[in-house]
């Protein structure tokens, strides 16, 4: 293979931001509410791998804002569009609960 192959598999383009809403959803994650609701739980979910909080890059993924001035914002007034995380070690970690109700899930 020369250094100019343009095979799919040597041109990749970086979707990790995508993957999050391609894994399948547990049935016990899914939200038992109207359907925008159940859309926007079921993004959520499948973002944070049905787990209880975000990380700050998943959060900022969510809100379509970037990683930093998720950070600046939390470290100017403790919380980032009306949630505020909880340290673990170095990490912040969003409530996912909270998310889904700032993107008008529930």
């Amino acid at each position: 293979m020369n250094k100019f192959d343009t095979s799919i598999e040597h041109n990749l383009i970086d979707v990790s931001p995508l993957i999050c809403l391609s894994t399948p959803l547990a049935s016990k994650e899914r939200c038992e509410t109207d359907d925008d609701s159940a859309t926007i739980c079921a993004v959520v979910h499948r973002c944070t791998n049905g787990r209880s909080h975000a990380t700050t890059e998943q959060y900022g993924f969510l809100t379509n804002t970037a990683t930093q001035t998720v950070r600046k914002n939390f470290s100017q007034t403790g919380e980032c569009f009306g949630i505020k995380p909880i340290k673990v070690g170095n990490k912040l970690l969003w409530p996912t609960t909270a998310i889904i109700r700032l993107l008008g899930g529930a």
